[in-house]
């Protein structure tokens, strides 16, 4: 654990920002982000880091907003208080997740811009992962 754990909201503009309801944070844990923590919706213009330690990353998503979507994420470190939000582009990704068998899906997505080609990723996050358990690693898309 660190010394501090709330972080201020800060929008593009550099001014407070008042996360909205649909507004998430997540606490990936350690350098490989080798698990997930939902820390739930930011109260106001505030995250409180609950469980995280040095080196972790914590990131915040509004990406439905009513005006711009906004993201951002920072690596945790002794005397951090603030985090900046960032507009993201309005791009809208078509996700379709198929599950083949018991222990197999297919992941398709679409709606790519072209210029720029994308590297795709995904990892997933089993529900049911335990605290210290090890997330399967991360693999291309394509």
């Amino acid at each position: 654990m660190f010394d501090v754990n709330t972080f201020f909201l800060l929008g593009p503009d550099g001014s407070p920002y008042v996360a909205g309801n649909n507004a998430k944070a997540f606490l990936f844990k350690g350098q490989q982000h080798d698990s997930i923590v939902n820390l739930g919706a930011p109260r106001r213009d505030r995250v409180q880091a609950r469980h995280a330690s040095l080196g972790d990353t914590l990131c915040v998503y509004e990406l439905t907003a009513t005006s711009d979507p906004v993201a951002g994420c920072t690596e945790i470190a002794n005397g951090d208080t603030e985090m900046s939000l960032s507009a993201v582009s309005t791009w809208q990704p078509d996700v379709i997740i198929e599950p083949v068998s018991r222990s197999q899906i297919n992941v398709c997505v679409g709606n790519l811009p072209a210029d720029p080609p994308l590297s795709l990723k995904a990892r997933l996050y089993p529900a049911n992962m335990l605290a210290g358990d090890v997330a399967p690693a991360a693999v291309s898309l394509q």
